[in-house]
């Protein structure tokens, strides 16, 4: 999602500089084109209500709408967000006329912020910023915009999700990058379903199975997770925990299976 969401948001300003870069306009006239089309939806996600240009910072105004992204979650991992996002940004900032916009904002020493938001009773509030330093580093390749770099910084925020409900039985409480596979972990209530483990052994083909049907679907987010692990030459593992015994049931894909 993470990685949708900063490509998503990026792009609203290829467009209108697609046509303004060539013409020179300051930051601030650039910015009062790009909100004449604003809102603009975000799928999967919520929408950018808004650009603004003040303190010397340049900020993406992002509501987000969807449910299952727990941005409350997020709350005080600034850091690890912007870490998941620094190794897209180099080549969204240095691709085509986006490189003039850039120099732009690193020749008047510019922020970038993008501004998380929620509303109502959970209302929720996150703001990524990267300094005009950190920036100019993007732009010069002193990221790690590595396959595995990528992977690892994603699994770290999507971890940051968890627990999450699956539903009465099951939850998944942890993700992470381990001897080459992306893992995730999932309890089992054995109290709502006695000997859930035992049963997942037993049928552990039908449940290689339908994990692999789940890894083959066209969902936008399965695939960029898959992608991500092929990139990175990770597999893919789901161990189920059973609680409170302990007992483990796993199913692992190797790279070349996804």
């Amino acid at each position: 999602m993470m990685k949708s969401l900063i490509y998503k948001l990026l792009a609203v300003f290829v467009a209108v500089m697609a046509v303004s870069c060539s013409s020179g306009p300051s930051i601030e006239e650039l910015v009062a084109e790009v909100n004449k089309h604003m809102p603009v939806r975000v799928p999967g996600v919520g929408q950018v209500k808004s650009i603004d240009f003040a303190d010397n910072t340049l900020t993406y105004q992002c509501l987000v709408l969807n449910k299952s992204f727990n941005l409350k979650a997020l709350e005080g991992h600034e850091d690890e967000m912007k870490a998941a996002m620094s190794p897209m940004l180099p080549n969204l900032l240095n691709y085509g006329k986006n490189r003039v916009f850039t120099e732009k904002l690193i020749e008047e020493e510019a922020s970038i912020a993008i501004h998380y938001f929620t509303k109502g009773p959970k209302a929720a509030d996150v703001t990524v910023t990267y300094s005009p330093a950190e920036l100019k580093d993007i732009v010069d390749g002193k990221v790690d915009d590595s396959p595995e770099a990528i992977l690892k910084t994603q699994i770290t925020v999507n971890k940051l999700q968890t627990p999450m409900r699956i539903d009465s039985e099951t939850t998944l409480t942890d993700i992470e990058a381990k001897d080459g596979y992306m893992v995730y972990t999932f309890e089992m209530d054995e109290k709502r379903a006695p000997g859930i483990i035992n049963n997942l052994n037993e049928g552990m083909e039908e449940l290689r199975k339908n994990n692999a049907e789940t890894l083959r679907s066209n969902a936008k987010d399965i695939r960029q997770t898959v992608d991500a692990c092929k990139a990175a030459n990770y597999g893919i593992i789901y161990r189920y925990v059973g609680v409170p015994s302990g007992k483990v049931a796993e199913v692992k894909f190797e790279a070349s299976e996804l």
